[in-house]
């Protein structure tokens, strides 16, 4: 169905300037030299020019009616420029329904529908949803094409886009959240269920920055408790956990995986997406991986274990710190220390300490330094003891926008100069 015949149009506009070109061009030549046979030209084409005239009328004054059809109780709800397809796309709301034109005037979704919107924001990094739109019959939702091609069966409650679903690297990641009956399940990219509505919520498992796992993971909830499908592989961990959730990515050479932490009956576990080896669920905390090792809480003290799980140093320590540059903080008996990744102390213990600034900070000088207190006193040293601030100060602090450090003394402020120690 068009708003009017464009293909129509064009053929009568042509078909009437080729008669009146003919007839302009037989009737001055023959009128010069034999009006006589001017006038029997003109008898001779007077039904092709008529006719002509008269399908011009017609086409036009189809035209317009067909566009005050659209145009007299109608309303342009949204537009956007399809650039997959080269097409514009138009939502038009007609009376109470609303329906799609593009722009050769193709109504590519008829106006049967109570709405229709776009399904997605515009990403220019992201174009798998592009023109993807979402419409409603009665009280159910389905997906479609731009081109008015079904994405999804008219038998939803609802569907909502996967939060980062723009970000996925596999294609069994093109997925939406569809709603039947109360309940979440996932349909892919050919609008099949690719996951049954039976769960109370469903979504794809981020990372802090929300990007999603790599591979990627779908974590579901059922009745309270969680379970995933790793969507490369579909394979799955039942809903048997008090909770899922992104632990870090470890990188390997030129790859990346991400590590998932998973906990139940108050303990906490490790699952690799790179091997699907677990740590089990045994420990009340377990921290960061750096250089392979990570700060785990078991019986309330401290070590450290492997990415195998197995213990590389005693659960001995009040607290502990993921490493850095091959040192970790640690307390034990009221007393902080650093240790190396054998577990053996450095340098001296002080009252309180910590690193000087984050892990994510891109000087390697300052990564390396701690903010201590010694003898009631802040100063700032060198993981192996080195002083590089005297202990005089109430309060120290690390600005990481400028590289600037402030101590406080009895509420006077006071710069502090971060210099290597000599040699």
């Amino acid at each position: 169905m068009r708003l009017y015949s464009q293909d129509v149009l064009t053929f009568v506009k042509s078909r009437v300037f080729f008669a009146l070109v003919k007839f302009y061009a037989f009737f001055v030549y023959v009128f010069r030299t034999n009006p006589t046979m001017a006038h029997n030209q003109m008898k001779k084409h007077q039904i092709e020019i008529f006719l002509s005239l008269f399908f011009l009328v017609f086409s036009l004054v189809a035209k317009a009616q067909d566009s005050t059809l659209v145009r007299s109780d109608s309303m342009s709800v949204s537009q956007r420029y399809i650039t997959n397809q080269k097409i514009g796309l138009h939502i038009i709301k007609k009376g109470q329904k609303f329906g799609v034109v593009n722009d050769t005037g193709l109504v590519v979704t008829p106006f049967n529908y109570e709405l229709i919107t776009f399904f997605a924001d515009v990403d220019s990094s992201c174009d798998h949803w592009e023109g993807i739109l979402k419409i409603k019959k009665g009280n159910k939702y389905a997906l479609s094409y731009p081109d008015g091609r079904p994405f999804t069966d008219m038998n939803n409650d609802d569907i909502q886009l996967l939060e980062g679903s723009c970000k996925t690297l596999s294609s069994p990641a093109y997925l939406v959240r569809v709603k039947q009956n109360g309940k979440w399940g996932a349909a892919d990219a050919k609008g099949g269920l690719f996951i049954k509505t039976a769960y109370d919520e469903i979504k794809l498992l981020l990372s802090a920055d929300t990007v999603p796992t790599s591979p990627e993971v779908l974590r579901v909830n059922k009745q309270g408790k969680y379970g995933m499908m790793i969507l490369k592989t579909q394979e799955v961990l039942p809903s048997q956990y008090d909770m899922i959730a992104f632990h870090q990515n470890i990188k390997e050479k030129n790859t990346q995986y991400s590590l998932i932490k998973l906990k139940m009956n108050g303990k906490f576990g490790i699952y690799s997406l790179k091997d699907k080896s677990q740590i089990p669920n045994l420990y009340d905390d377990i921290g960061l991986f750096v250089d392979g090792l990570a700060p785990a809480s078991k019986n309330k003290k401290y070590g450290y274990i492997d990415l195998k799980g197995e213990e590389k140093i005693k659960h001995l320590f009040d607290e502990a710190s993921p490493f850095r540059a091959g040192y970790a903080i640690v307390k034990t008996s009221g007393k902080f220390t650093v240790i190396n990744p054998s577990g053996k102390p450095q340098g001296v213990k002080y009252d309180d300490m910590k690193w000087l600034c984050s892990s994510e900070h891109s000087n390697s000088f300052y990564k390396s330094l701690v903010i201590a207190l010694k003898d009631g006193k802040y100063g700032v040293y060198t993981t192996d003891g080195k002083e590089i601030c005297a202990p005089k100060f109430d309060r120290i602090s690390f600005n990481e926008r400028n590289n600037s450090c402030t101590g406080w003394l009895n509420k006077t402020e006071e710069g502090i100069v971060l210099r290597p120690p000599s040699k």
